[in-house]
């Protein structure tokens, strides 16, 4: 079994093995979507995407920095930063993951779930199956694998830490993802369209648990 499958699940810093003294501290960029003005999705009950996406930073940022990293916020309040600052905040401060929290939604009311997308290396944004498989794999550059490899990381925690639907890993040309020399993920972690899990996005114990999920991914990417 790979190590990494080893890890203890624990999130209490006690139980996180130590980094290394001379290693250098990751530095992880938690990217909150939307803001100010710009509310991203709206459930039919009024919650906001903007505010979904704060408050799971918050929890993830509060994890990681228990577990020891060095975490930053593109935006720790409501405002609004455009897409391009929010790469150029990760650059700035040295970033060595960058994942940008998201909530989903969609004309189907039903439609419920949470996805990962990676920077695309083509035009189209699609699943990573209908790429060819391998043939994907191969086309990416070495960001663009470690960003797979995250996202696969991200996929797993999620399913175990909700029990929500696994919609799979993406590509897309997202501008948060264009990120020149670090690995980047955007994780939509629900649908605010679907009613339950409008509700579930908007529970703080619903909350944990996703932010559980992303810490942990992290970590065990860190870990490899």
């Amino acid at each position: 079994m790979p190590l990494a499958l080893m890890a203890d699940d624990s999130l209490s810093p006690n139980l996180v093995p130590p980094l290394k003294k001379k290693m250098k501290i990751p530095t992880i960029v938690i990217d909150p979507g939307h803001g100010g003005q710009d509310h991203g999705a709206t459930s039919s009950s009024g919650i906001l995407e903007k505010k979904v996406c704060l408050d799971i930073a918050n929890r993830t940022t509060e994890l990681l920095k228990q577990m020891g990293f060095e975490v930053v916020m593109t935006r720790t309040d409501d405002q609004f930063i455009p897409l391009g600052d929010r790469v150029k905040f990760c650059e700035q401060h040295q970033g060595d993951l960058f994942v940008s929290i998201h909530a989903n939604a969609a004309p189907n009311k039903k439609a419920t779930g949470f996805e990962t997308f990676v920077l695309s290396p083509n035009k189209e944004a699609k699943g990573i199956e209908k790429y060819g498989g391998f043939f994907t794999y191969l086309s990416l550059n070495s960001r663009g694998k470690k960003s797979l490899k995250l996202a696969k990381l991200v996929q797993a925690e999620m399913l175990k830490s909700t029990g929500s639907e696994n919609r799979g890993i993406k590509m897309a040309k997202f501008r948060v993802l264009h990120q020149k020399r670090v690995p980047a993920v955007l994780v939509e972690t629900g649908f605010l369209s679907n009613k339950e899990e409008a509700s579930n996005l908007n529970s703080p114990e619903y909350c944990d648990r996703i932010a559980s999920a992303l810490a942990k991914s992290v970590r065990r990417y860190c870990r490899f």
